[in-house]
């Protein structure tokens, strides 16, 4: 696994806020920038709206916004 993998695992199963893993992925944002898209994309479409996909997919809007991820 590399330090986007765990940090994307991290945002799904988070008790806490996940700060140290969205400073991960705002650090990483190349590689974690098509992960989270997916994510998106299986929610959206009703693919996997599992309560751990919606946690991933719900912080990883806020990353897309400040990235102004257009394809968001």
């Amino acid at each position: 696994m590399n330090l986007v993998e765990i940090a994307l695992d991290d945002l799904s199963g988070a008790e806490t806020f996940p700060l140290d893993a969205l400073m991960t992925l705002r650090q990483k944002w190349p590689d974690a920038r098509g992960p989270l898209l997916d994510a998106l994309k299986n929610f959206a479409s009703g693919a996997d709206r599992s309560p751990e996909n919606a946690e991933k997919v719900f912080f990883g809007l806020h990353l897309m916004a400040e990235k102004r991820e257009a394809e968001a």
